[in-house]
């Protein structure tokens, strides 16, 4: 057995041409002495047959005493066959809400589409955290869920939050950190998560109205969310996808008709499938006809077309779109959200003749039955021509 080290042994140890080590005498505890004169203190041990080595500090900043703590504890965490290399798993006896929802927003962002992981890391900070993030995870009740929900207000949000809080204790109990999930079955307990209707389709009165106050505005903070609303209208695109959009995406004048590549009036918008609602079940992208309408509305950008308030390097968060329309008080007009957009570019449409399947393929909407497998068509002449008159029909009923 080697020697056990003194603290003159230590501290007077002098650098040599090369590195060496120094044994205190306790299994695998050595202070290593670099040729620049700096010290440190390492650990070697063996755990599944494989030798390994751990740096436990800094000396002076590290003692010889605290050295042989550090080492000890270290060196209890082998014997029980966890390497000390890695981050310890949570206690479950002492791992608060906060904590967990640390532990979720890695699982989030590495397993989720940025804009879910996005989405869910926004609502459980404003939410979440500051309601029951000094709970112990174990202790969560179902009335602090009924509560925390309740408090959120009343439709799609409530929903949204309760939806993230229920992925992020079901995450838990995967992972034996919870025995329960008292997230789970209380959408009957809290009237305020029923999904608002969703068969809201504006009025070409309200089109009309809505029109002219979101291109009135003068505030330049809101203009990218502005036309993010107003291309969900004209495109019938989802939101979050709309959001996303990058100038890479976009090919102008691209037809098979020849004077398309002169006009530059019009072009295509390639929406990838890693980004589309379908991308778990369906990986296609989707072609978007983008009519003279739309081109005006996305404008010479370069990089995100709506580019995110804080950093013109990443895009406008999607969750922005339906703030919005709540902090103006859904423009004085009976509820609606930024899907139902979508919704009414759909119905007018259908109004103006465009067939169900031409509206579907416009959609993205997914094929039904062995028609799916079958029906490979991709529509895009009906998408030129149906979203070319969709488009005139908003410029003249907004007398644009």
């Amino acid at each position: 057995m080697a020697k056990s080290l003194t603290a003159n042994d230590v501290k007077y140890s002098k650098p040599k041409d090369k590195e060496y080590l120094l044994a205190d005498g306790r299994q695998g505890l050595y202070l290593r002495i670099l040729s620049t004169g700096g010290k440190s203190w390492i650990y070697k041990y063996k755990l599944d047959g494989k030798a390994r080595k751990l740096t436990l500090g800094q000396y002076p900043d590290i003692g010889l005493a605290d050295a042989r703590d550090v080492h000890a504890a270290t060196r209890l965490l082998v014997r029980k066959g966890h390497d000390p290399a890695e981050p310890l798993p949570p206690d479950p006896e002492r791992l608060t809400v906060s904590g967990l929802i640390d532990l979720y927003k890695i699982h989030s962002k590495e397993n989720k589409s940025e804009t879910t992981s996005s989405s869910e890391c926004w609502g459980l900070d404003k939410y979440v955290l500051p309601t029951i993030g000094s709970l112990v995870v174990k202790d969560v009740r179902r009335a602090d869920a009924i509560k925390l929900i309740e408090g959120v207000g009343k439709g799609g949000m409530a929903a949204q939050i309760l939806k993230y809080s229920r992925s992020m204790f079901t995450f838990a109990v995967n992972r034996e950190l919870v025995e329960y999930n008292p997230f789970s079955s209380i959408a009957s307990a809290v009237p305020s998560v029923k999904a608002n209707s969703r068969s809201r389709v504006l009025t070409d009165v309200e089109i009309k109205y809505l029109w002219e106050h979101l291109v009135s505005i003068r505030d330049p903070r809101s203009l990218e969310t502005r036309r993010a609303l107003l291309l969900i209208l004209v495109t019938g695109q989802r939101p979050e996808e709309v959001t996303s959009m990058h100038r890479i995406e976009i090919k102008i004048g691209v037809s098979d008709q020849d004077r398309c590549e002169i006009c530059q009036r019009c072009g295509w918008w390639t929406i990838p499938w890693e980004r589309i609602k379908t991308r778990s079940s369906r990986k296609e992208d989707h072609s978007v006809f983008l009519s003279p309408l739309a081109l005006q509305i996305i404008g010479n950008t370069q990089k995100y077309i709506f580019v995110g308030p804080r950093d013109e390097n990443k895009p406008l968060q999607r969750q922005a779109l339906s703030h919005y329309v709540v902090d103006h008080k859904h423009f004085d007009l009976p509820h609606w959200t930024p899907h139902d957009f979508r919704r009414t570019a759909a119905t007018g449409l259908a109004s103006l003749g465009c067939p169900d399947e031409a509206i579907d393929a416009i959609l993205n909407h997914s094929k039904k039955g062995i028609i799916s497998t079958y029906n490979r068509h991709k529509y895009n002449a009906e998408k030129r021509h149906w979203l070319t008159v969709w488009g005139e029909h908003l410029q003249s009923l907004c007398q644009l």
